[in-house]
């Protein structure tokens, strides 16, 4: 992914890093509270409240985003 202007050097919370990822905010919080142990995204915590880096989104993305198998004819 290239990193939007608007996104750039910014912390987002779930609702706009599910925005950045055009995803539902309740699928990121599942994702990142009950399948990944909060480690993944990779969060920036301020207190008790969880900011993500458009770097550490697209790292999850590529991360996770499976390549197909090319089979040689």
């Amino acid at each position: 992914m290239n990193i939007d202007n608007q996104y750039k050097g910014k912390l987002m919370d779930i609702e706009k890093a599910s925005e950045y990822l055009g995803i539902k905010p309740q699928a990121l919080r599942r994702i990142f509270y009950t399948t990944t142990d909060q480690k993944e995204p990779v969060p920036t915590r301020i207190g008790h409240r969880v900011f993500f880096t458009p770097e550490s989104l697209d790292q999850f993305v590529e991360k996770h985003t499976e390549m197909p198998d090319v089979k040689e004819s």
